[in-house]
Parts: C-alpha cells; sequence; structure tokens
C-alpha cells in the first residue's frame, strides 16, 4: 500500500482563488466526460438542443465483477486495516481519510459513480440522467424510480433537497472544528459569504444563516422525481464532484432527523434545541426546523468550536448511549452496523434490499457480514492475511512496502512486472497508480520550529541550490532498488493520468537530473556569489542583511578546498515510516555531504524524521514553517489538472507554494493566466499555459518529483470483483475506493 499525504485540504481558502479555480476546471472537465463518453465501454445516449444538453446512461457495461454465486463460500468479510476512522458522516467526506471514504462508499451513494472500468468515466448512477443549461447554470436531473433507503423511506427529490442543503448548511463544520469538512466544494459556486471556509470570516450560525443557505435555491424540487441545481457560478466539471465521496451522498431525510434530534437532546450533549420530535408542518418545514436544531449545536455544548456530531458519525453500537438501531440513511449495499470505538472495529451487513446500483450487471452484496478492523502492526496483518488463507476464510489486508517483499515473487514483478503470489490461497490485486504525484517539497523563509524565528542561512531561496538537491540523487534508481519499482516515473507534479487529454506535456524537460558533479558546480557557484536578495511569503522585500547565505568561502584554496570554511546545517524532514521517502532523503543527504567534504564547503546536511502529522503541526501552527525539504503528495479530489496546480502551483492558502512560506509571484501570474483562458473557452490556451506552468515548477525545482505512487492490496484468493478507482482518493492515506458490493466468494 502506497501511502499519500495531502496538506492544506482543511485549512479555509481564499474564495475568490477557489472560485476561479474549479471554474476553470469545469471546462476542461466536461470536454473529458464527453469524449470519454465514446471511448469506454459504457453504452450512452447524448442529445443537444440551442438550450441544453442531455446524459442519459440507461445500459453502462462494466468489466467489474459483481456477485453471481451461490455456492458455500465465507459470507463474512474481514478487513485488515492499520488505520482507525475518523469521522463517518458523509457530510464530512474526507475529512478524517480515505479508511471512511471507503466505509460510505459502500452504505451511502451520490447522484452519479463511475463506470466501474475508469477513473474518470462517470455515468448517472441514482439519477437516471440529466441536462445542462446552455448557459451551465442550471443542471436538471431525473432521479430512478422505486429506490429505498435502507430504513425503507422512498429515495426521491425531497431527500436530495434535504442532502444538500443539509451539506451545506454545516458549512463544512465537525464537532473539531469548522472548515474541516468539504461542503465549500459545492459553496464555491453558490454565494461565498455564507461557508465560514470561504468568506474569510467568522460566520454565526443560527435561523438568520439558514434562510441565508436556503434562498440560494440550491436545489429547486420540480417533481416528486425531478429537480434542478441552480449555480450561480458555471461550472463543467460538476458531474466529476457529484461523483465525488467528499460530500455528495445522499441520505434518508425520515432517519436522520428521528437519530440526530435524540442524540443532541442527550444530557451529555448539553445542547438547548429550539425544536423536539415530532417536527411539525410539511417536509420542507420540518426539515427546516432540523437545520435549526443543527445550528444550536454549533460553537455550543459539549462543542464549542465545532457542530454537533450525528448520529451517523457516531455511529454507535448497542449498549452504548443514544444507540437507537444501525445507521439506516443510505441506499448502498451494504448498512452501518456501529462502530466499537474501544477496538475500533465497524460492521457493515448487507442490504439484501439493496436496488442493484446503476451498472447493467447488477449488484447483489455477497458477504452478509463485513469487519472492518484496525490492526496497526505490519506482522499480525501479515499472519492474519495467511491464516485466513489457510482456513478458507475472507480477508483483504493493507500491505506496507515490507509486508508486499513477501507477498510477492520479486524477480517475477522486477523482470516481468508481474505481480505473483509465493503464498498459496493469497491474491495480489495491482499495482494501481493513484491519481497523485509524490514529491519533496521546498519549504522557503524557514523558521525555528521551537521560537518561530527566520533562521539567517536560507539556502532554498536560490534556485541553484534546489537544482543542487534534485542534480544528487538518483530516484529511479531508488524507486526500484528501495521501492520495487512501485512509482510511475513522471517529469513534474501533473500525472499523464490527468484531464483534460493533453495537460501533461510529455516534451516538458526535468529542471533537473542525477549529476553529481553538476550538482558541484551550482554548490559552488552558490558559495562563490551568494544570493543577496530575498523575498517573505506576503511578497515584501527583505532588508539587506536581514538573511544571509554565506557559506564555505569566497575561493578555494591550492588544493581545491576551502580553508576555514564558514559553517551551515542543512535539514531535510522524512517520515520514517515510509521507507521510499526515507531512502531519498538518506541519498540527498549522503550525496550532498560527500560534495561537501570534497570541497570542505562547511556544510552538513541531515535527515530529520518526523512524523507526517507533526509535519503537518509545524507547518499549520502558528509558528508556520520549518527548515526542510519534506516529502509530500497531492492526491486529488476529482481527476481534473487544476486540482493538482492547486497545491502546487497556486498562492492560496490551499497551495503548497503558501504553505511552504515561498513567494513565487511569476508562477501565480501564470496560475491565473490560466484560469482567464479555460473561463473564456480558450480550451487551447489553457493546455498550453498549463505546459508553462510544469516547465516553471521544473526549471525552478520546487519540488523534487519521486513519481506517481502505486497501490496494491492482499486479498484471500476467494475474493473476486475487485474495483478500485484512482479517483476516490482522500488526504491522509490515498487508498483508493474499494467498493466490498463487487466482491464475492466462488470458494
Amino acid at each position: 500500500m502506497q501511502l499519500s499525504r495531502r496538506k492544506g485540504i482543511s485549512t479555509p481558502i481564499i474564495a475568490i482563488v477557489i472560485v476561479v479555480v474549479l471554474v476553470i476546471a469545469a471546462v476542461a472537465a466536461y470536454e473529458l466526460s464527453r469524449s470519454n463518453a465514446t471511448s469506454t465501454t459504457s453504452s450512452s445516449s447524448t442529445s443537444s438542443t440551442s438550450s441544453s444538453s442531455t446524459t442519459s446512461i440507461t445500459s453502462p457495461t462494466t468489466t467489474t465483477s459483481v456477485n453471481t454465486a451461490t455456492g458455500t463460500g465465507p459470507t463474512t468479510l474481514t478487513w485488515d486495516t492499520g488505520f482507525a476512522p475518523s469521522v463517518m458522516d458523509t457530510n464530512l467526506g474526507g475529512a478524517g481519510g480515505a479508511l471512511d471514504i471507503v466505509i460510505s462508499e459502500n452504505t451511502n451513494e451520490q447522484l452519479l459513480w463511475y463506470n466501474g472500468s475508469c477513473g474518470t468515466c462517470v455515468v448517472p448512477w441514482l439519477a437516471q440522467n440529466y441536462s445542462v443549461s446552455s448557459n451551465g447554470l442550471v443542471y436538471s436531473f431525473t432521479l430512478r424510480q422505486g429506490i429505498k433507503f435502507q430504513d425503507g423511506e422512498p429515495f426521491n427529490s425531497s431527500a436530495v433537497y434535504f442532502s444538500f442543503n443539509r451539506m451545506l448548511v454545516d458549512d463544512s463544520s465537525a464537532f473539531f472544528g469548522h472548515g474541516v469538512g468539504f461542503s465549500f466544494e459545492i459553496q464555491q459556486f453558490l454565494n461565498n459569504a455564507y461557508d465560514g471556509a470561504l468568506c474569510g470570516c467568522s460566520e454565526t450560525y443560527n435561523d438568520t444563516f439558514v434562510n441565508h443557505v436556503l434562498a440560494e435555491n440550491f436545489v429547486q424540487v420540480t417533481g416528486t422525481y425531478t429537480f434542478n441545481l441552480n449555480f450561480q457560478v458555471p461550472f463543467t466539471g460538476v458531474p466529476y464532484l457529484l461523483a465525488s465521496a467528499n460530500f455528495a451522498d445522499i441520505v434518508a431525510p425520515g432517519f436522520v432527523m428521528t437519530h440526530d434530534i435524540p442524540f443532541w437532546s442527550l444530557a451529555s450533549n448539553n445542547y438547548t434545541l429550539p425544536y423536539k420530535l415530532p417536527l411539525s408542518g410539511n417536509a420542507t418545514t420540518q426539515y427546516h426546523e432540523y437545520y435549526d436544531d443543527l445550528m444550536a449545536t454549533c460553537n455550543a455544548g459539549v462543542t464549542p468550536s465545532g457542530c454537533g456530531q450525528s448520529y451517523q458519525d457516531v455511529s454507535p453500537i448497542a449498549g452504548s448511549p443514544g444507540y437507537n438501531g444501525p445507521v439506516e440513511s443510505g441506499t448502498g449495499p451494504y448498512v452501518d452496523a456501529g462502530w466499537d470505538h474501544t477496538t475500533n472495529v465497524v460492521t457493515l451487513t448487507a442490504n439484501n434490499n439493496y436496488w442493484g446500483g446503476g451498472w447493467v450487471s447488477k449488484i447483489k452484496p455477497y458477504f452478509q457480514t463485513i469487519d472492518i478492523k484496525q490492526t496497526t502492526q505490519d506482522t499480525t496483518r501479515a499472519l492474519d492475511l495467511t491464516t485466513a488463507a489457510k482456513s478458507g476464510a475472507a480477508l483483504v489486508t493493507d500491505t506496507d512496502l515490507a509486508q508486499v517483499q513477501n507477498i510477492i515473487n520479486r524477480n517475477a514483478w522486477l523482470d516481468n512486472h508481474t505481480m505473483i503470489s509465493v503464498i498459496p490461497g493469497v491474491t495480489v490485486n495491482g499495482p494501481n497508480p493513484i491519481s497523485e504525484v509524490n514529491f519533496f517539497s521546498i519549504a522557503d523563509n524557514n523558521t525555528n520550529p521551537f521560537t518561530g524565528k527566520y533562521l539567517t542561512f536560507q539556502p532554498w531561496s536560490d534556485v541553484r541550490f534546489r537544482q543542487a538537491i534534485g542534480d544528487s540523487v538518483n530516484i529511479s534508481a531508488i524507486n526500484q532498488a528501495d521501492n520495487l519499482g512501485l512509482a510511475l516515473q513522471v517529469d513534474s507534479p501533473v500525472s499523464p493520468a490527468y484531464s483534460p487529454t493533453g495537460a501533461y506535456n510529455t516534451s516538458t524537460t526535468p529542471g533537473y537530473s542525477y549529476n553529481p558533479d553538476m550538482a558541484a558546480q551550482l554548490l559552488l557557484s552558490m558559495m562563490k556569489s551568494p544570493t543577496t536578495t530575498f523575498h517573505f511569503y506576503n511578497g515584501t522585500l527583505a532588508k539587506p542583511g536581514f538573511f544571509n547565505n554565506t557559506f564555505g568561502c569566497t575561493a578555494l584554496g591550492a588544493n581545491n578546498q576551502c580553508s576555514n570554511p564558514v559553517t551551515q546545517t542543512v535539514l531535510l524532514q522524512a517520515d520514517p515510516t515510509r521507507a521510499y521517502d526515507t531512502a531519498i532523503a538518506t541519498a540527498i543527504v549522503e550525496s550532498m555531504n560527500n560534495i561537501s567534504a570534497a570541497y570542505n564547503l562547511g556544510l552538513t546536511f541531515n535527515v530529520q524524521s518526523l512524523s507526517t502529522s507533526q509535519i503537518g503541526a509545524y507547518q499549520y501552527g502558528v509558528i508556520g514553517s520549518i527548515p526542510f525539504c519534506w516529502d509530500g503528495g497531492w492526491p486529488m479530489f476529482y481527476p481534473y489538472v487544476l486540482d493538482a496546480l492547486t497545491g502546487t502551483a497556486s498562492q492560496s492558502a490551499a497551495g503548497y507554494p503558501y504553505i511552504d512560506r515561498d513567494n513565487v509571484s511569476a508562477l501565480n501570474t501564470l496560475y491565473n493566466e490560466a484560469f482567464t483562458a479555460a473561463t473564456t473557452g480558450n480550451s487551447t490556451g489553457f493546455i498550453h499555459l498549463t505546459w508553462k506552468i510544469e516547465q516553471y515548477l521544473n526549471n525552478q525545482a520546487y519540488y523534487i518529483i519521486e513519481g506517481e505512487p502505486e497501490y496494491i492490496t492482499a486479498t484471500t484468493s476467494n475474493i473476486h470483483g475487485y474495483f478500485f478507482n484512482p479517483s476516490l482518493i482522500t488526504d491522509e492515506f490515498g487508498s483508493g475506493t474499494m467498493y466490498f458490493a463487487a466482491w464475492y466468494s466462488t470458494a
């Protein structure tokens, strides 16, 4: 399992920047969705008029296996994972991690989803079809009929109205704070003033706020099974967002209201709710009263800096406070039967009344019970896998690099790129490329992590130093030797898999390559003529003498070395649990120390071991950036190039240049020009601007590219129909959605 790190997701984002980001992303995303309709195995019919275009997919086909077994195989599946869930309410999306997404994708569903064979091929799911107005502001949906929620409620337009407005009213808020969910993904196309992550303000959560949100008329019900989504900013990437696992799930209104309100009414929560059950009036009035109750939990009681946990989020087990049965709020093939917070085991049970899904080959959940349990020790997970294979049990396990090497035939993989298990009864799924590029991110404006004071020595601000770092390490060789070659080599933070087609420039030249001699020459040049001009991350020019990049000597002696050099120390940060990252950091340090020793430059390079959470704590704390070149990555919310460039090129609160305290005005100018090209329909100009951004990032060496990671899962061989979607990746763990409904046993 290749872990990934996404930073900056939960931080508040500047409103105008985010609006433009996704508006532009829309243009090419829409063109991609249209071009994919002719290149995939899905059968679709698309008609258009002068005022709208309609997408209707009634008979999609898929290569993903579904349950056809009627034999005597195991009916319980166990998933051994190294992680525990964080938040289970679908309003919060991936705020906690990929594990939450994997669970919710099996219990809840969206209007649109993926066709099962393509990570960018969106098809109607709960929706039967939809059309888009000519101005791109109105998406008109027709829903499938006859679908029921797990508690028996009918699925209809009213449920869509309740779900999306609940998400907007919740305002990206969790019990631990505001701005951590993903409602801003939709709200940015409405009125940013009513989103705490976008408005740059502190929202007051009350009935007035609810009225403002509802007045946006985002969901306009036009019939029992028809409705419009009314946007205030055109965004043709809407299909990708509505297929996202981050926030777009539809929940059962009756279940949610009758379980959340009693749970919030527990004395231990110390909330004062304006409404109790039974709620009054018609459905719209009851929804409004529920939203007001939700507002009453915000910044109150046990959640003084967030909003109350919902029943879905707590997912209580029998006997725990407030338990009122399983969480039957979704339409998915599995029901959340409870989350034991002591053992960190989540139990799912089959929804035997599941409607079958949007593919031609209908899904029927084979496993009657799924136990998702946290097993932190790699050795224990490996033992569990072997034991399950021998006994005929069904088990899937997370696999780290060390475990993979014990499972596969190493020679078969390295020689033929073939994954063959050496354990009888075990199947290796993958490798599957993840929509992410991993890299070492170069930080600037470095500070002492303990005092917050700027360091005088700022070598990373010099492009020669950054290029020397890139020239000092043979990442391809390390990938092969220390990572089994499980990272696809790319030349920039943009992957060839990103859409739209052509966004990745195959002609982009690397700004560095493995060349220790060149690294040495760059260091010598930097030593002899050190940089004297520095900018703070807010663009202000530093006063002369505030920073000093002097090291070594002004000229080498007769022995080609410095005598009495000025000494400096340089740190690279790496998470010791990430073997590949640590191997790269160690190689850089060894190579650079060898160069320094050869010329007696006085530079000492060290690897500082910090966990990913420690690195994040330093970055997001009041102290700010620390002196490091750190291992990171940018897995995307949806498969679009600007979602990647938001992190690596945009000078915003979401982007790495901001987090790393870099002031890269030229790069931000290119990024804004790309926005303009996309929003004005200049698709050719947009593509060429993404190429310029890629080349600029390479030339300036702001990121030392590790590669695009690949993901591996080991299962017992009696599990079939494995479905991995590279687009459904979230912040911390990047595991890719695994769809349990499509897994079955033929044993």
